[in-house]
Formats: C-alpha cells, structure tokens, sequence
C-alpha cells in the first residue's frame, strides 16, 4: 500500500497522465487525489481495527498481570505466615536464649532461606539468619546502636538491618 501510494504521488508531481499505476487503471491525473485518498482511507481504517485489537490485547495482559501480582502477593503472604510460625521452632532449636513472643518475616537470604525478627519474653529481640545450618541471631540492641553510628557517618542502613516490632524498639 505504501508503494502504491508514493508512486501516485510521484506521478502527480510529475504532471503525468497515468494510465495504469502499480496494476491500477487511471483514467486520468485529476483522479489521482481521490485514489490516493481511499487508499489511505482504507489504511486508516486498517489502523484503526489494528488498534483496537491492540487495545483488547492490553487489556488482557493487564489482567494478566494482575492475576499474576495477586497470586506472587498471596503467595508471599503465605510464605510470610509459614516462616513466622517457623521461627520459634528455630530458634528453639538453636543455641539462641529466646522465649519467642511474636515474629515476622523480613526478608530472604541470598540462599532463598527467611531472614526472621524474634521478640523474646525476657530479653532483647534478634534478626534470626536461618541460612546456615546453625541460625545465626543478631542482638536488636548491637544492630540499633551500628544503625545509628551508620548513619552519623552519612551512610544509609537498610530497613532489614534493624529491628522493627514494637517489643524490640522499647529495648
């Protein structure tokens, strides 16, 4: 169609008669414009049916996606659930000297194993690493004091990299 297009409109600036244009019969140049406007007529319309198929495309993919980000999110939320009911069993397990009274999942390790933060009855809170075969706890209190001396130096301290439940911020 673009061919046929530029080739109607090189004749027309030529000033020729056309007889036969790309396989199409002119009768003369006065109707090269209106050939020329119903092919592009005719593409536009082509472009419009394109568009709205695209259209229709994207709203699908939305949903998509959508459906998509539900499930990761639920998914997610189980995986946050099912590691925070893990925790006491971890660090019952461990050497860790922890009653655990609540807990939540703050992330995941580069091994794709929960990073947890305990609160404990008795004593400070710890980031629970449960990467290696024996967990690693972190004391809340160490962590809040090196977050604080991090950022006097100017530096930026993750929001993983201190405890953030309500019981460890009073310690």
């Amino acid at each position: 169609m673009q061919m046929l297009v530029q080739a109607l409109y090189r004749t027309a600036l030529e000033g020729r008669d056309p007889q036969v244009i790309e396989g199409i019969y002119v009768k003369s140049a006065r109707s090269v414009p209106f050939i020329i406007s119903m092919v592009l007529a005719v593409g536009i319309s082509s472009l419009n049916s394109a568009h709205a198929q695209n259209a229709v495309q994207g709203r699908r993919d939305f949903a998509r996606i959508h459906a998509l980000n539900a499930e990761t999110q639920s998914s997610l939320r189980n995986r946050a659930e099912e590691a925070a009911r893990d925790a006491r069993s971890v660090v019952d397990g461990s050497r860790i000297d922890c009653d655990v009274t609540h807990a939540r999942l703050i992330g995941y390790t580069r091994r794709d194993k929960p990073l947890l933060e305990v609160a404990c009855r008795k004593s400070a809170g710890f980031i629970v690493d449960t990467s290696t075969m024996s967990p690693r706890a972190f004391d809340c209190r160490i962590l809040a004091a090196g977050a604080v001396e991090a950022r006097a130096a100017g530096r930026k301290v993750p929001s993983n990299a201190v405890c953030s439940l309500p019981e460890n911020a009073s310690n």
